[in-house]
């Protein structure tokens, strides 16, 4: 039998061909077996070393989001790991075994699997409708604490209002009286300075126009008119004021006794001196003369314990009687006189005199 040559170096290649062929296929098939095994053997692995810390996790998450108690979310936890478990065992299974006709059951797998997710949450519903319930009613009754609290609230406002309006006028009241108690204070004191009788003779000066500037704190200087010394006054003759143009006008209060009883002027205008009737001039002049004997009795000094007469009495006296022959008592009649009433009044000009 002839073999042609040809013929059979060509059948040896292409056993040769599909030797390589047969080895690579047997190789690769090889490796991917052994990939397989070491990626099954890791998942063993991992689910039995995972299942503890699995179930922790799950344990966690039920008390933080379920709010669930320790032994109740830690018998939910096991019951998942369990389900979890033998859910990847059957998979791994199927798998290694290549069993076909495992996977029909597989949609039972996952409901077992799923079955305590479903309880789980079937429970969570019902308690979170009941949390619900209750937390309407707390928000019931923290919406009526809070109008409530809201209504106190204002009315306690408007009572801080009321003590506040309250402790403003009793505190402007206080100030007031401080003022006035001040004021009348000040007052008493100037006019005892004004009207007490130094202790070396001498003898106080009346000026209504140095007395109103001082009330009103003026700093406009006042012009003082001729008065007459106490205890020297011309039988009653009324004081000429300051020949300021506008003299202010002396006020009399219920609180000025001592200046009712040793008041030595009167202040009147031209045009009221002209209008003024006979009876009126004859009742002034009166009291002109009344007052002139309550001054000169106020102002006589008091008998010492001796009648003679000492050095200090005698340097008074002509003090006094110098004072008297400086003072114009014409000028002063006649500025404080009415027109018609100049007779009326040489009479008391005459007894001043003497």
């Amino acid at each position: 039998m002839n073999i042609n040559p040809t013929v059979f170096i060509i059948m040896v290649e292409v056993l040769a061909v599909e030797s390589i062929i047969l080895i690579v296929i047997s190789a690769l098939y090889i490796r991917r077996k052994l990939q397989c095994r070491a990626v099954l053997e890791n998942i063993f692995k991992a689910t039995e070393s995972s299942g503890a810390a699995r179930q922790q996790v799950l344990e966690n998450t039920l008390k933080d989001m379920f709010k669930e108690g320790d032994e109740n979310a830690s018998e939910v936890a096991a019951k998942l790991v369990t389900a979890e478990s033998r859910f990847h065992k059957r998979l791994l299974a199927t798998f290694i075994e290549q069993d076909h006709d495992a996977l029909p059951g597989l949609f039972k797998w996952t409901d077992k699997l799923l079955s305590p997710y479903r309880t789980m949450i079937s429970d969570t519903a019902s308690e979170l409708d009941e949390v619900k319930k209750a937390s309407k009613k707390k928000v019931e009754k923290l919406e009526h604490a809070v109008e409530t609290l809201s209504r106190e609230k204002s009315e306690l406002t408007q009572e801080l209002d009321h003590t506040k309006q309250e402790l403003d006028s009793i505190l402007s009241e206080y100030v007031s009286a401080f003022d006035k108690e001040k004021q009348l204070k000040e007052k008493a004191a100037g006019e005892k300075q004004k009207y007490s009788i130094k202790q070396d003779g001498g003898a106080g000066v009346y000026n209504p126009a140095e007395e109103e500037a001082e009330r009103a704190g003026s700093t406009m200087e006042e012009k003082p008119g001729p008065t007459a010394p106490d205890g020297e006054a011309a039988d009653g003759a009324e004081q000429a004021p300051a020949p300021d143009p506008e003299p202010p006008a002396t006020e009399t209060t219920a609180d000025e006794p001592a200046e009712e009883s040793l008041e030595i002027s009167i202040e009147e205008s031209p045009e009221a001196a002209a209008t003024t009737a006979p009876e009126e001039d004859e009742a002034a002049q009166d009291n002109e003369d009344e007052g002139m004997l309550k001054i000169a009795d106020l102002e006589a000094p008091p008998p010492g314990p001796d009648d003679g007469d000492s050095a200090p009495d005698k340097a008074a006296s002509e003090a006094e009687s110098a004072i008297l022959e400086d003072v114009d008592i014409d000028s002063l009649i006649a500025a404080n006189t009415p027109s018609g009433g100049e007779k009326e009044a040489a009479p008391p000009k005459a007894a001043a005199q003497s």
